[in-house]
């Protein structure tokens, strides 16, 4: 368990802030993490679920699977928090897209 993991076993219970987890958030991340790789590099370790619009801030949008992104603890960070866990970013899915085709091109072109 990582860094990311830990805190978020801090806030473990059903609330956070104002809004409930849904009883269904488990079943939910799992399907997205199953046979996943991360969005933003493609490693196949140590994913997490990133909402797109922050649970804190759209819990509606909570289970819906538009919201929901793999990413590598790392790339959670980076790409969906821009560096900082108290920010989001609203085009992480871009950018990981954008990101993982240069990683593809090069580790194309340098590993045969």
């Amino acid at each position: 368990m990582g860094l990311w993991g830990w805190l978020c076993g801090l806030f473990a219970g059903p609330v956070w802030g104002s809004a409930r987890r849904s009883p269904q958030w488990g079943r939910v991340r799992a399907m997205v993490l199953d046979g996943a790789t991360c969005s933003a590099c493609g490693v196949d370790r140590g994913l997490e679920v990133h909402h797109i619009e922050p649970f804190h801030i759209r819990p509606d949008l909570e289970l819906e699977p538009s919201n929901l992104i793999p990413l590598c603890e790392r790339c959670h960070l980076v790409f969906g928090h821009l560096g900082c866990w108290r920010c989001h970013n609203p085009l992480v899915a871009m950018d990981a897209a954008t990101h993982k085709g240069r990683v593809h091109e090069y580790r194309g072109a340098h590993h045969g």
